[in-house]
């Protein structure tokens, strides 16, 4: 199905999801998924390609690349929205 939207989409999840719908996306071994790692103040961006898709990692700044949970309740939703403000910014 997520070959089919022909606008952008944008994917929040736990990263075993993320590393499944990424190794899927990028045509990784299955070996590989297990081992992807996913910074939490990154942005991944896939773009579709005639026969390769082509992923670039953006950088949020301010936001640190340790888990939420590290925060207080009220830094926590602070944190997750620069996080969506950032990726609705790339469009």
């Amino acid at each position: 199905e997520l070959e089919r939207f022909e606008s952008d989409v944008l994917i929040i999840a736990h990263e075993s999801v993320l590393r499944v719908i990424y190794g899927y996306m990028m045509a990784c071994a299955a070996m590989d998924i297990p081992e992807l790692q996913f910074p939490r103040n990154q942005i991944i961006e896939i773009v579709p390609g005639s026969y390769t898709n082509e992923a670039s990692r953006i950088t949020i700044p301010g936001v640190p690349n340790e888990g939420l949970q590290m925060f207080r309740p009220q830094e926590r939703s602070t944190c997750q929205f620069a996080l969506l403000q950032a990726a609705l910014a790339l469009h």
